[in-house]
């Protein structure tokens, strides 16, 4: 069984507290006592700001499924039972596997993050 939160959005205010105290908590209390230029501070606002982009983008994003009708490649070196997915009762193509939090199968699924609600894939490595 994966391991999620007993209540799931502890797993996105758990992120976002951290973010705003790391964030806000460091200007208030750190650039209080030891000031910066204002240069520094508008270098800083804009990493802070690049930080919740990128933490948005990766909990909205929609990792991808297989197609609903999807047919697997008759010369497969794999055996077709191989890529049939007994969960969701249908083909699935190569890397595709079935993610048990979101009961659906993904595309080059990596792993379910508790930290985004959401199913992280290969591609997303950047976000």
């Amino acid at each position: 069984m994966p391991k999620t939160f007993s209540k799931p959005w502890y797993g996105i205010a758990i992120p976002c507290v951290i973010i705003s105290f790391l964030g806000y908590g460091s200007q208030l209390l750190i650039f209080k006592k030891y000031p910066i230029s204002k240069n520094q501070q508008q270098i800083f606002q804009i990493e802070l700001i690049l930080i919740w982009l990128t933490y948005y983008i990766a909990i909205k994003m929609k990792p991808g499924s297989p197609k609903a009708k999807f047919e697997p490649i008759e010369n497969s070196k794999y055996k077709i039972w191989s890529n049939y997915c007994f969960k969701c009762k249908n083909n699935k193509p190569e890397r595709a596997h079935h993610c048990k939090t979101c009961d659906t199968c993904v595309l080059a699924l990596d792993h379910h993050c508790p930290w985004t609600m959401n199913c992280n894939i290969i591609l997303r490595k950047t976000y």
